[in-house]
């Protein structure tokens, strides 16, 4: 522990503190070393113990610099870490072609699955195109009214979740 997702100053990253060593690093790379030493970190019991306190105080540093900065840090000292890429970022990432990760389905760039077996190879299966994926805002009047969302404020999704269904029709 740490083992998730933080926002930095230009982006999100991973980081996978999954041993005792690999959390002194990370006190290494933060220059935090009194972290080494607080009775709320000083094992992983402890830190998941105190999750929301010790995410609360990498929160508030990771903020104040780029992602690059942060992996250069962990990479330094052997922490694992990886930025976050949304779909485009990653399709173009050198390691998609080398591992053989792209495909394209109807035309629509995507990554393919890392799982390469021999025996039972991934396949990718198109759904069938229709007109009856439906609107997430069908659903949404009657539980947004219970919760206390007048039908006014709802509009401008309704029109995000129209938008995704006919993109979703076009694509899928």
């Amino acid at each position: 522990m740490p083992y998730q997702s933080f926002a930095a100053a230009d982006g999100d990253f991973v980081l996978a503190v999954a041993s005792e060593k690999l959390w002194q690093a990370l006190c290494v790379a933060l220059q935090h070393p009194e972290w080494q030493g607080d009775p709320r970190f000083a094992q992983n019991a402890d830190r998941v113990r105190h999750r929301d306190l010790l995410c609360g105080l990498l929160a508030a540093q990771f903020a104040n610099a780029p992602v690059q900065h942060w992996l250069d840090r962990f990479d330094a000292v052997g922490v694992p870490a990886a930025r976050v890429n949304g779909v485009a970022a990653a399709i173009a990432q050198p390691i998609a072609k080398d591992r053989d990760l792209l495909i394209e389905i109807d035309g629509v760039p995507l990554l393919g699955s890392p799982l390469k077996l021999s025996a039972t190879p991934v396949q990718y299966l198109r759904r069938c195109k229709s007109s009856k994926v439906p609107s997430c805002w069908s659903f949404a009047p009657s539980a947004s009214l219970r919760k206390g969302f007048h039908s006014r404020t709802m509009r401008p999704f309704a029109r995000l979740a129209d938008g995704a269904k006919s993109f979703a029709n076009r694509h899928l």
